[in-house]
């Protein structure tokens, strides 16, 4: 891998550089001694001694930490540095530790090819460097299908086997409300289910039944405030022709004291969804 590091797209030697640093997940930060985990810093050296073998001066670091966009109008800190060369033309190359860090979208990658081209700013990868040729932007291309494959089709993948999971009566997720997540052995094998919670579903489920017994909601009829003299429902004022015919302070006032009103199913509601929070 050093060896190929010399074929890359190396600008002159004393250029400026800044580097983009990024992690997917938002779990790969704030996981160790260091608050950026341990992928960003790995990302740093890498990049920064490549920088280091080009004669490279790294004026900026554009880190993305726990952000999972597969397309790059997601990304702050990336249009944020894309902004920079376009605006400032202050840098001479871009260095990144991967292109998969960088790029999961084909469409994206190559229309950010593009653009650096006519800049005339290099894209350096420390893992999957390309030539400045030809054949260097055919690889480019080639490894930025291949990771929007990998993105995708690991994406599919989960989602079949979330899916057949929750068929089989599993939980892939977290409970709903009313339920709580636990672990069961079966035959000795851990089995993730889940079980009613003894402290929020008997309120979960007064709340459906309230929901499902006509006599427990206030009446439409009661709570609709009665029109102002002269007006007939949806009709204008036979008094004043150029005024709507809508409810009077008085009523509006009627109205906010009947919905703000407490009841058995507002307050079982804020009580469940109290204590899950």
């Amino acid at each position: 891998m050093t060896s190929s590091k010399v074929e890359v797209n190396t600008p002159l030697r004393g250029g400026r550089a800044v580097l983009y640093l990024r992690v997917s997940d938002p779990k790969q930060v704030n996981t160790d001694y260091d608050p950026e985990g341990n992928s960003i810093p790995a990302q740093r050296k890498a990049c920064t001694e490549l920088a280091g073998q080009l004669g490279l001066t790294v004026v900026e670091e554009y880190v993305e930490p726990g952000r999972s966009a597969k397309t790059i109008d997601r990304r702050p800190r990336f249009n944020a540095m894309m902004e920079r060369v376009r605006e400032r033309g202050d840098v001479d190359a871009i260095v990144i530790y991967m292109r998969s860090r960088i790029f999961r979208n084909a469409a994206d990658a190559a229309m950010t090819r593009r653009d650096l081209k006519q800049l005339g700013v290099s894209l350096l990868s420390v893992k999957d460097p390309t030539a400045d040729s030809i054949s260097g932007d055919m690889l480019a291309g080639i490894l930025d299908v291949v990771n929007e494959y990998q993105s995708r089709a690991a994406g599919d993948d989960i989602a079949y086997k979330m899916e057949a999971k929750a068929q089989r009566g599993g939980t892939p997720n977290r409970a709903r409300l009313g339920y709580l997540n636990t672990t069961e052995s079966v035959e000795g094998r851990p089995v993730r289910t889940v079980v009613p919670d003894p402290e929020r579903a008997p309120l979960v489920r007064m709340l459906f039944e309230h929901y499902a017994t006509p006599d427990s909601t206030p009446s439409s009829n009661s709570a609709r405030p009665s029109p102002p003299p002269g007006c007939a429902p949806g009709r204008r004022s036979a008094t004043r022709p150029d005024a709507n015919c809508r409810s009077t302070p008085s009523a509006r006032s009627s109205r906010t004291a009947t919905t703000s009103a407490s009841s058995p199913i507002k307050d079982a509601y804020t009580t469940a969804a109290t204590s899950r929070s």
